[in-house]
């Protein structure tokens, strides 16, 4: 909340946003204070001031209420019905320990993971509640074929970009820095060889290995478990997008119409240069608190939004 103090006029109460999910915070500004007045004029454009002042001389006085609005006053609350629904999308349901949990984490860490709002489980979580056997049955189809994985398992090389992402780093490389200051391998008790730690040549190496249709084949039968489960309820979608940094330059070459990455594009959103790469059209099913990808169709940053939508929405309902 904000408060204005006047020593003439009535104070002004500004509520926030954040006063209605209880992250409550008291900003006050004494107006007759010299260094509170310079800072409110600053932050705050909306605060009156005296018609005939600077730039607002042009202006026409502004009328305030005598109340200050709130959020409650712009929504009608729905009375609430005994025995009977409100809302015509219910709570998706809660997994259980005793269906999911046991044998695989202590319960403590699933009370953890139940009532702790800002726990979003450890790494080894990932692995430990999902099947990715799928990857030993491809890597088995593509050695048939002549495809070689220089001794190194997909399952281990795909943990460690998974890693790399749910850190943040750029590239593999910070992986790489990371691992100079640890004794055994971040992963070791993921992977096959606990002594195991790829370089970024190897990520890159087995990665560009993978076809693309067979990470969104194990994507989909991530999602058809996870709606068997209950854990998604695909009543509400959602199409959104997502801007994907290329490991590329901005600018062309000299005499080429294309970038070094030739199937990305210069991304611009809302006025925003976000650079070159990609711009997927992703599909999200709303399951009251949770949001969750269903299908997605990678596009070229320079996409349109429209043209863009209607393809995603006729493969989804044709896939």
């Amino acid at each position: 909340m904000i408060i204005i103090l006047y020593k003439i006029k009535p104070r002004i109460y500004q509520t926030q946003l954040t006063d209605f999910i209880g992250l409550k915070s008291i900003e006050k500004y004494d107006m007759s204070v010299p260094k509170d007045y310079r800072i409110a004029r600053k932050r705050f454009r909306w605060i009156p001031i005296h018609p005939t002042w600077g730039a607002h001389i042009k202006q026409a006085p502004r009328i305030i209420p005598n109340s200050q609005k709130r959020i409650h006053d712009f929504i009608d609350w729905e009375p609430k019905l005994r025995d009977k629904y409100l809302y015509r999308f219910p709570r998706v349901k809660i997994p259980r320990f005793k269906d999911f949990g046991i044998g695989v984490i202590s319960k403590l860490e699933w009370n953890m993971h139940r009532y702790l709002k800002g726990f979003s489980g450890f790494f080894e979580n990932l692995f430990e509640f999902n099947d990715f056997s799928f990857f030993q049955g491809l890597q088995g189809i593509l050695e048939e074929h002549g495809v070689s994985f220089k001794d190194m398992f997909i399952e281990d090389v795909f943990a460690y970009e998974m890693l790399r992402i749910n850190l943040g780093f750029k590239d593999y490389s910070g992986i790489e820095k990371m691992g100079r200051f640890l004794s055994f391998p971040p992963l070791f008790s993921i992977t096959h060889d606990s002594k195991f730690f790829p370089k970024a040549q190897d990520i890159s190496y087995v990665m560009t290995r993978i076809p693309p249709e067979a990470l969104f084949e194990f994507f989909q039968l991530l999602v058809k478990e996870c709606i068997n489960y209950g854990i998604i309820v695909p009543r509400i979608l959602i199409w959104d997008g997502q801007f994907i940094r290329s490991n590329c330059n901005n600018n062309k070459k000299k005499g080429h119409q294309k970038y070094t990455d030739t199937d990305a594009g210069y991304c611009r959103h809302n006025g925003i240069k976000k650079g070159v790469g990609y711009d997927p059209g992703i599909l999200y099913a709303h399951c009251f608190n949770r949001w969750f990808p269903i299908y997605f169709k990678m596009f070229a940053g320079n996409r349109n939004d429209i043209l863009a939508f209607r393809e995603t929405m006729e493969e989804f309902f044709t896939h």
